[in-house]
């Protein structure tokens, strides 16, 4: 895989990073040029480094096998980085992921930039999300302040792909004022990389990747990312925006950190209970609509957000999610339910001290969610198909099947 010298175009108001990718693979199906856009005034901001893309591809590359020549320049805290990155990905999914050589004729390290640090955290509107936020702009003795100044909104991502441009705008408003309210600037980044991993990668292998390249690409003037993550220690192998990778990905003048890999959903969601942003703002559903902002309630997501602020007697307080939570929605959260991550635990330890009254329904829902659980296991594969296509989330590769080459195409 050659990854071109990058450059900087200026179209339709945004500024565009982008480079021509190679590879030696035959009919891959990959897009001929990867990009990010940023808005038009950070155009001074943004680096012409190989880094950013080197990032976002490697994954990429180790699924094709190819070696990876960069024609831009490298930092060489970066190549060192992804040595051991390699490493991690190959010993959890062997079979997905194989060892590359990177190579460049410009390892030159990132400049040091001359002003004060500012940091930036990804957003997108989750309880992960309004929780890493929650976090930095309110220190505590244990944790101090951080000079957190701007938050990556994403489309491109596997929540936000490019075809959803009416939500992204919607949701680009919405925030750019929640994030002004709280001091913080919302950039929005767009970026056609899902394209790449399409039906090679499992996507919540590929969480950090648009992340990081994005970020990097700034760094010029921003001196470290926040990532907020979904995955505790425990179970790091799901999830790939966590604390045994993300820090890897840093140059001389860049830092990336996982945040939140201590935090179980439960705490999470009791953390913000009370902030008035996340009342007004949450979005977790996971509906694959370009019409919709708002949350489903339905969904497996929007379902255990709703039981878990059901069970702390907060959910009414939440204006984005349906007020009310049902005996046959508790039904339906158990058919949800995957075991594993202990959100039906918490949720049933927190009303046997608090709420009693839920106990039974919680404890029918989980019976439902074990049974499920254990006839995906015991079942045969053709009976399972039929039965769990009406028990599991759509699949999100197929949102990515038909790549966007060019950002100057896309409908705005």
């Amino acid at each position: 895989m050659i990854i071109h010298q990058p450059e900087i175009i200026s179209a339709h108001g945004e500024a565009i990073l982008q480079a021509r990718i190679e590879t030696n693979t035959p009919n891959t199906g990959l897009p001929e040029t990867l990009w990010f856009t940023y808005p038009e005034h950070w155009a001074g901001a943004i680096s012409t480094r190989s880094d950013s893309f080197l990032s976002a591809l490697l994954l990429v590359a180790m699924t094709l096998g190819e070696d990876i020549e960069c024609r831009g320049e490298l930092s060489p805290r970066l190549c060192y980085n992804l040595a051991e990155y390699q490493k991690i990905f190959t010993y959890w999914q062997p079979k997905t992921f194989h060892p590359v050589q990177i190579r460049s004729d410009k390892i030159l390290p990132a400049p040091i930039s001359q002003s004060k640090p500012c940091y930036a955290t990804t957003f997108s509107g989750g309880v992960d999300s309004f929780f890493t936020l929650h976090e930095l702009l309110n220190p505590t003795p244990e944790k101090p302040n951080w000079p957190i100044k701007y938050a990556l909104f994403m489309q491109g991502s596997a929540d936000i792909p490019l075809s959803f441009t009416q939500k992204y705008q919607k949701l680009v408003k919405q925030y750019s004022m929640v994030t002004q309210n709280l001091g913080i600037e919302l950039i929005p980044v767009r970026t056609n990389l899902m394209y790449f991993c399409d039906n090679r990668i499992a996507l919540r292998s590929f969480l950090e990747a648009p992340l990081s390249g994005a970020a990097i690409g700034l760094g010029p003037m921003i001196t470290g990312i926040f990532m907020p993550t979904g995955g505790l220690y425990k179970c790091y192998t799901d999830y790939t925006v966590g604390p045994i990778t993300t820090h890897l990905l840093c140059t001389e003048n860049f830092e990336s950190y996982s945040h939140g890999s201590t935090n179980t959903r439960f705490e999470k969601t009791l953390a913000i209970s009370n902030w008035t942003p996340a009342q007004k703002n949450l979005r977790v559903c996971s509906g694959w609509l370009d019409s919709e902002t708002e949350n489903c309630s339905q969904c497996e997501k929007c379902l255990r957000t709703r039981m878990i602020l059901h069970s702390i007697g907060k959910l009414e307080k939440f204006s984005t999610l349906k007020p009310v939570f049902s005996f046959r929605e508790t039904l339906r959260w158990g058919r949800w339910l995957e075991l594993g991550f202990d959100w039906e635990n918490e949720s049933l330890k927190y009303a046997w001290s608090h709420k009693k009254k839920l106990v039974p329904g919680i404890l029918l829902g989980i019976l439902i969610g074990y049974l499920r659980h254990y006839l995906k296991l015991l079942l045969p594969e053709w009976i399972k198909q039929e039965i769990f296509k009406w028990t599991a989330e759509k699949d999100p590769h197929l949102i990515f099947d038909s790549a966007v080459e060019n950002p100057r195409e896309v409908k705005r």
